[in-house]
């Protein structure tokens, strides 16, 4: 599984999630020491459209601030869409500030951008 965040229309790195077995499920996100996040993960010659589809997706809900899009890709290498999650998790372990952290944007910078973004739309 793969997750790419979008921040005020920007895509940011790509995380390649490994669980055990391949079974990214409830334990192994939350409580699995065993699963890997890799951040700034290179999809070679799928990264452009993987990329693409989650800033289209992002821009085709009217999204707005951080979303976070998940795909899958199978062996032949075809992308599977998952899903857009417009309320990531924002923990200091959450995929989103993982992302960012991989491009030198700490937790706080993030918190205080999203909130310049919010303050700035009203």
């Amino acid at each position: 599984e793969y997750t790419i965040t979008i921040f005020d229309g920007k895509v940011y790195p790509i995380i390649k999630i490994e669980a055990p077995d391949g079974d990214y499920d409830f334990e192994h996100k939350y409580y699995s020491d065993d699963t890997k996040y890799l951040a700034g993960y290179d999809l070679g010659s799928l990264q452009k459209s993987i990329e693409e589809w989650a800033l289209r997706g992002y821009e085709a809900i009217g999204a707005s601030g951080v979303a976070r899009s998940d795909f899958m890709i199978s062996n032949e290498g075809e992308i599977y869409f998952l899903e857009i999650n417009t309320l990531p998790g924002m923990t200091g372990h959450s995929l989103v500030p993982q992302s960012l952290a991989s491009v030198g944007i700490d937790f706080e910078q993030l918190c205080l951008q999203i909130l310049d973004g919010a303050a700035l739309a009203k």
